[in-house]
């Protein structure tokens, strides 16, 4: 037995059983973590463990590989339901899409439900409320036909869940991680875009807080270095927090130099864990004494600053690359060396110029009904944000072009001289 003692709490551990403990519970997250599965008018699968099957054939019994049954392909209502099953995420995920809304509590109500769900992180990620929709496991029997690292038991159930990819990744950056793409263009409707709206604003100074900024970057961030793509551009954030802590701090954008992709992603992982435990810890040991929110001041107001209607970074595979990926901090010289993917943002956030007063973020998840002129305001908005974002578009994509065009020309060059050579030495002999 151990005494483990921290300063305000003495607890009782067995060790022994403790590492059990810990050793059932690593297994467990290993077996039911979630998989991205790709659906096209052609096929659908996964990427991870390397199965795929035709579009038609998804709701069939398979065996080793093989369907087993003849029934008609699953209609596109049933589909579309799976596609749009958001309710059936984690309670954490439920959490962190309410979140904006429950800051219109009381403080103390909400500072104890934060602390609730960040000191019952992982089980509230392993809850859903709504169970996933279940589906014939096309993988069962292809025992050691995987890929390296699948769950153990994909291949013995005789049915798989599949729910909204959104409580994974609400954007679906992944599936274009392994074609190869030069850019990137997200128009970003979802509830969670419109950070930026002056509701969410306001939320966030009333609470003390600053409004959520990274909107799935992070974890796009880390899928691509877990397929080892040195292209995505690096700290991909918003700009609201890059540029408070760069003009306070005087640093530099970090350094992203790993020796190879498993240590990249490794050390994302790391960096996380640590973060959250430590974040958690400062949670813990703050939940007494705390202290009611003090007046918004000129000093602080910064880390609200309003984001622009349209955010492009432009990534590079050389790890000595120490600027910053955002395209607004290169010059032209800076960006044609990039050789990187381009991701234009676009969020669905108000546009005072077309549609003064109107919040998009009014209208969202939760309503059931949405007026017409409401539905109006939103196309406005919309369009209004990408033609402003013209000038940024036009910049990006004439940089890549000007890439591939250079790039055209070497490999031309290159054959040239390659044939002269040939030539060379048959004239020779």
């Amino acid at each position: 037995m151990q005494l483990a003692r921290t300063k305000k709490k003495t607890f009782l551990v067995d060790a022994e059983e403790t590492d059990v403990l810990e050793e059932v519970e690593t297994n467990l997250a290993k077996e039911i973590r979630t998989l991205w599965y790709e659906f096209t008018p052609l096929e659908i699968g996964c990427d991870e463990i390397g199965a795929w099957i035709p579009s038609w054939a998804l709701g069939r019994h398979f065996e080793s590989g093989k369907s087993t049954e003849r029934r008609p392909e699953l209609g596109l209502t049933i589909l579309t339901g799976i596609f749009g099953s958001a309710f059936c995420a984690s309670l954490k995920y439920y959490f962190q899409e309410i979140q904006p809304t429950l800051k219109l509590l009381p403080f103390q109500l909400y500072e104890w439900l934060e602390n609730v769900v960040t000191e019952n992180d992982r089980d509230l990620g392993l809850i859903h409320p709504v169970l996933p929709d279940q589906l014939p496991n096309f993988l069962k029997g292809l025992d050691g036909q995987l890929r390296e690292g699948s769950p153990p038991d994909l291949t013995q159930s005789d049915y798989m869940g599949f729910m909204d990819a959104g409580a994974e990744l609400n954007l679906p950056y992944y599936p274009l991680l392994r074609r190869d793409v030069d850019c990137v263009i997200a128009l970003d409707a979802s509830a969670d875009s419109q950070v930026n709206s002056s509701l969410h604003q306001n939320l966030a100074k009333a609470s003390n807080t600053s409004a959520p900024k990274d909107l799935w970057f992070t974890r796009a961030e880390e899928l691509a270095a877990k397929r080892g793509l040195k292209t995505w551009p690096r700290g991909a954030a918003w700009p609201a927090a890059v540029q408070t802590s760069l003009a306070s701090n005087g640093d530099t954008p970090p350094v992203f130099s790993p020796d190879s992709a498993a240590d990249a992603a490794n050390t994302k992982l790391a960096q996380s864990q640590e973060t959250a435990l430590a974040e958690q810890t400062e949670k813990q040991e703050s939940t007494e004494g705390r202290e009611m929110p003090i007046a918004l001041t000129s000093e602080n107001s910064g880390r609200h600053a309003a984001l622009s209607a349209c955010e492009v970074w432009i990534g590079s595979s050389r790890s000595t690359e120490t600027k910053s990926s955002r395209l607004d901090e290169l010059d032209e010289a800076a960006l044609l060396r990039r050789d990187g993917i381009g991701i234009v943002y676009i969020p669905l956030g108000p546009n005072e110029k077309k549609v003064p007063g109107f919040d998009p973020f009014s209208v969202s998840t939760w309503r059931r009904e949405v007026t017409p002129d409401e539905s109006q305001s939103i196309l406005d908005v919309a369009e209004a944000n990408f033609c402003e974002s013209r000038e940024k578009i036009v910049r990006l994509l004439r940089a890549i072009w000007m890439r591939k065009r250079r790039e055209r020309e070497e490999k031309e060059w290159e054959a040239k001289i390659a044939r002269l050579r040939r030539n060379l030495g048959a004239n020779m002999r």
